[in-house]
């Protein structure tokens, strides 16, 4: 795809109104609705059901319920020794308990809901759980397929990197987002990747370039369009996710296998990224997880390459201010196979005001790729080479604060990238996928997501989901999140 007339849509707002101008031509548009409402009562399925074939190079079966019984014990073994591993690195202190509390009844008050997304994740014949994209451990993901398919017709892929602290992350945590994605229209894989101590972030990393590389190469087999993938990310899923993207194009650039980037895969078949709730400032979190019981010895742990602390070297902030150094004669580092390499800036990255807005001409719900031909020439490097980015975070977030969103933002911008950033007045770390999606109504996140996916054009009236639970627990759940 060619994407060097891209241009900057770059946007500061705490509202969730805006268009998104970027469409492939031939794209599908989003399932009808009914007086504004989506419908999630689907049929629940029993049954065993074959979906489209995947790569069986990395089909690992079950051939007996005696070895699947083996299996899952010993993985169940395997992961309490981890844990226990993690509680040695937490310890015991008062934040933790508190924490542990208030999560237990977060889950508690939000549990109508969990439990109707728990039977759809477990029975709906559109899930395909655990489809390998590799031969390593918790090298899997769940595949949504999109409703009501029609055969010939190609779909939207949204690939989804979950959080979790790099502690707790799996890939059911995105059930609820992946549901309605396939809903309106889009093929979803939700990826799964190794956690600390399993893995460190660089083994993370190497799993979620894995992933990424496996949809991008067998999404067609599901009926996925493979010039149309957005790559998305919340949490610590947002910091691998843009992470794996940057160090793709900086191996691209370069010419040179670069730390972080392996497997290889071209960044170009990324249409947009997208971040929610995104740590992507590692330097500036450190000090802030630590009050909050992510403790400097367990995160300087997790950020890590061979043993050593390289929070720097794994924040994605880090590299996208690299990228966009002022000074056109300083040189960015960048870590190789073969060890720290310096670039001229002046060579990758231009000034963001010599891009043009990128233009999409939108009809019956349909974009065509025509764009308006640039006033000057496109910045050639490392922000001409990133797909357009859209970054969400709320207000009110404890965990991470939004400015880690601003932050990426503002450094991407910079360097030539097309960027969005919108935050939105008074949601948490959990309210976009959790509390504030299961109260039902109106769904910010679906509707960004909506205008990524399939242009500006929205229905006339605004779309609203069935509640899965009370809006009082809702709000409850919200006040006591501990995240």
């Amino acid at each position: 795809m060619d994407r060097s007339s891209r241009g900057s849509n770059s946007e500061l707002t705490i509202n969730a109104d805006s268009s998104w101008p970027h469409l492939p031509s031939g794209a599908s548009t989003p399932l009808s609705m009914e007086n504004g409402w989506i419908k999630e009562d689907e049929p629940l399925n029993f049954s065993t059901t074959n979906h489209a074939p995947f790569n069986k190079l990395y089909d690992v079966s079950c051939p007996t319920p005696w070895s699947c019984a083996k299996k899952i014990a010993s993985e169940v073994v395997l992961y309490v020794n981890y844990g226990f591993k993690l509680l040695g690195y937490l310890g015991l202190g008062y934040k933790w308990a508190l924490s542990l509390y208030q999560l237990i009844i977060y889950a508690t008050l939000l549990l109508p809901g969990f439990i109707q997304v728990i039977l759809f994740y477990f029975f709906s014949p559109r899930v395909s759980r655990s489809v390998a994209y590799g031969a390593g451990p918790r090298q899997r993901l769940d595949m949504y397929l999109t409703k009501n398919r029609k055969p010939g017709q190609k779909y939207p892929v949204v690939i989804f990197v979950t959080g979790g602290a790099w502690t707790i992350g799996y890939k059911a945590w995105g059930a609820l987002l992946a549901k309605r994605l396939s809903q309106a229209g889009a093929l979803v894989a939700c990826l799964d990747y190794r956690n600390f101590p399993q893995g460190n972030a660089l083994q993370m990393l190497e799993d979620v370039n894995r992933g990424i590389a496996w949809v991008c190469n067998q999404c067609a087999n599901y009926q996925g369009d493979p010039d149309n993938i957005i790559l998305c990310g919340q949490s610590a899923g947002g910091q691998l996710g843009a992470l794996a993207l940057i160090k793709q194009v900086e191996q691209v650039v370069l010419k040179k296998e670069v730390v972080g980037a392996q497997p290889a895969w071209d960044p170009s078949s990324i249409r947009a990224f997208v971040g929610i709730s995104g740590a992507y400032d590692l330097e500036g979190l450190a000090g802030h997880l630590h009050s909050r019981g992510l403790y400097n010895n367990l995160f300087s742990q997790i950020m890590s390459i061979n043993g050593v602390p390289a929070i720097s070297e794994l924040s994605p902030l880090h590299a996208a201010r690299a990228w966009s150094a002022s000074d056109a004669r300083l040189p960015i580092s960048v870590t190789t196979m073969d060890g720290p390499i310096l670039t001229e800036t002046s060579v990758l990255s231009q000034s963001p005001t010599s891009r043009d807005p990128l233009m999409a001409d939108h009809q019956d719900g349909r974009a065509s790729s025509k764009r308006r031909p640039s006033a000057s020439p496109a910045p050639s490097g490392f922000g001409a080479r990133m797909p357009t980015t859209l970054f969400i975070h709320g207000t009110a977030d404890k965990s991470v604060p939004f400015a880690s969103s601003q932050l990426l933002h503002e450094a991407l911008e910079r360097a030539g990238v097309a960027s969005t950033c919108k935050l939105i007045e008074g949601r948490t770390h959990t309210s976009f996928l959790l509390e504030g999606a299961m109260k039902g109504g109106r769904d910010e996140l679906m509707e960004l997501m909506h205008q990524v996916v399939y242009g500006p054009k929205v229905p006339a009236k605004p779309r609203r989901y069935p509640a899965l639970c009370p809006a009082i627990l809702c709000y409850l759940a919200g006040y006591i999140c501990p995240f």
